[in-house]
């Protein structure tokens, strides 16, 4: 669209330089009728003159004075009379129809506004706007220099008039060819510089449209460059965008992983966990079946009892309805006895079990400290062994060194040989002292800090017997629940088997 815009652009600037150009072209042809016209004029007075030469001067004046008069009002229309009149109105025609070409180019030419300014001038000059003034005060000048002969003639005479007419006509004809040399001068100048300004506009046309061109190839090379930057860009944004969506399955992917692991070690977990609940189902089960087999027992023996008791009502039946009463009595009896003792039982076994485990855990304990002091042991045993044997090279380098070091000559620095074993043994034996005079000196505190330990030693008691009433509350609560938990599930068991 901006190529198409600039196109058209271009071609409404040809069109219009093409414009200008005819009507410059006109306007040239004007001037130049514009000067023969002149020259004809010139030619036509001068044999208006030479017939007029047996005429009246007076009325030769007269005529010139009139003809003067009528140039100067603008009366003539045929444009033969009054050329200069003429040319105006063709050059104002031309100029006001122009002035809209003038503006629309206005903004995209700047240079051109003065060189239409300068020419409309120069037209202005020869269309005889300020020579027309010229000529006017000329002719004035000529009038009143005539008057001036007129009258000198009359005085002078005849001969005098003639000399100046004579004079007069000389000047007349210098001065109408210094007008048409000027006019046809400047008619030569304003087509030279015409030439020049189109010849300079083609210049700056043809600079314009090769920087327009260096333009637009360096604007398409910029365009390049940008479109491969661009393109660069963007594949390296692509990459990055493909590393990072890399990375984020690279993630998800190891995510997964970890999430697939986890969830299996749970899903083992809960296997080993699931494992061990069905153990302990079945174990309960098999001490259920026990209970269940014992209570069957208990049954049969029931029902032999009862058929024993059915026989010995067939036999008395005075005495059934009291041996059936009682014995309904004693059966009631017998069986709260029987869940009794399966309560007393399971819980014995529970009691049992967790005796069990307690001696289990106090044997493992007394295995790891009997195993550790028996490190321990070792250990210090070892201490003692290496203690000795470095006391027993430190007697040999002592010995040693005592038999090399010779004494001392001064007794002020004695040598070696003055710290025997047994001075060592003295100083080791204080240096005990020292030592457990120090370690009992924590018996000799005051009376503010005895009672302060007193106060955080029986705090820590305290404690700890909570703590200890504490957990063995919790024993004893679990072992009930786990006592009722049996009973109502063999109360279950046995209202199934009833079922």
């Amino acid at each position: 669209e901006e190529h198409k815009k600039e196109e058209h652009k271009e071609e409404h600037k040809e069109e219009e330089e093409h414009k200008k150009e005819d009507h410059k072209e006109e306007h040239k042809e004007e001037h130049r009728k514009a000067g023969h016209e002149e020259v004809h004029k010139e030619e036509h007075n001068e044999e208006h003159q030479k017939e007029g030469e047996g005429k009246d001067h007076t009325e030769h004046d007269k005529e010139q004075a009139e003809e003067g008069k009528h140039d100067k009002e603008g009366l003539h229309d045929d444009g033969e009379h009054n050329p200069g009149h003429k040319k105006e109105a063709d050059h104002q025609e031309g100029q006001h129809g122009g002035d809209e070409v003038v503006e629309e180019v206005k903004d995209e030419e700047p240079g051109k506004a003065e060189t239409e300014k300068v020419m409309q001038e120069a037209h202005v000059n020869l269309e005889g706007e300020k020579p027309a003034a010229e000529d006017t005060e000329h002719d004035a000048k000529d009038k009143a220099r005539k008057d001036h002969h007129k009258k000198k003639l009359e005085e002078e005479g005849a001969a005098d008039m003639a000399q100046l007419l004579a004079r007069a006509k000389e000047e007349a004809d210098t001065a109408h060819g210094e007008r048409v040399q000027n006019a046809l001068q400047m008619v030569s100048e304003i087509k030279a510089k015409h030439e020049a300004d189109m010849k300079a506009q083609k210049e700056e046309g043809e600079r314009e449209r090769l920087a327009k061109e260096e333009a637009e190839a360096k604007e398409k090379e910029e365009e390049k460059v940008r479109f491969a930057q661009e393109a660069e860009a963007k594949a390296k944004a692509e990459a990055e965008e493909r590393e990072r969506a890399e990375a984020k399955a690279r993630e998800a992917q190891a995510k997964a992983d970890a999430e697939e692991r986890a969830k299996a070690e749970a899903e083992e977990q809960a296997k080993a966990e699931a494992e061990e609940r069905a153990k302990a189902e079945e174990e309960a089960q098999a001490k259920a079946e026990e209970a269940r087999a014992k209570a069957e027992e208990d049954e049969r023996a029931r029902a032999e009892e009862a058929e024993r008791a059915e026989a010995a009502r067939l036999a008395a039946e005075a005495e059934a309805n009291a041996r059936a009463e009682e014995q309904a009595k004693a059966q009631a009896e017998a069986e709260e006895r029987a869940k009794a003792e399966a309560e007393e039982r399971a819980a014995a076994q529970a009691e049992q079990a967790d005796r069990e485990r307690e001696q289990a855990r106090k044997a493992a304990e007394a295995r790891a400290q009997e195993e550790a002091r028996a490190r321990k042991e070792q250990a210090e045993k070892e201490a003692e062994k290496e203690a000795e044997k470095e006391d027993a090279e430190d007697d040999e380098k002592d010995k040693q060194e005592e038999a090399a070091v010779e004494k001392p000559r001064s007794p002020m620095f004695p040598g070696k040989d003055a710290f025997t074993k047994e001075k060592v043994k003295q100083a080791k034996e204080k240096i005990k002292a020292e030592y457990i005079k120090h370690r009992d000196g924590f018996l000799e505190l005051g009376l503010l800090q005895m009672v302060f330990v007193t106060a955080m030693g029986s705090i820590i008691c305290c404690w700890g017997l909570c703590y200890c009433r504490k957990m063995h509350r919790k024993r004893r609560v679990a072992r009930k629940k786990r006592m009722q938990d049996t009973r109502l599930q063999m109360e279950r068991m046995a209202a199934l088997d009833r079922v």
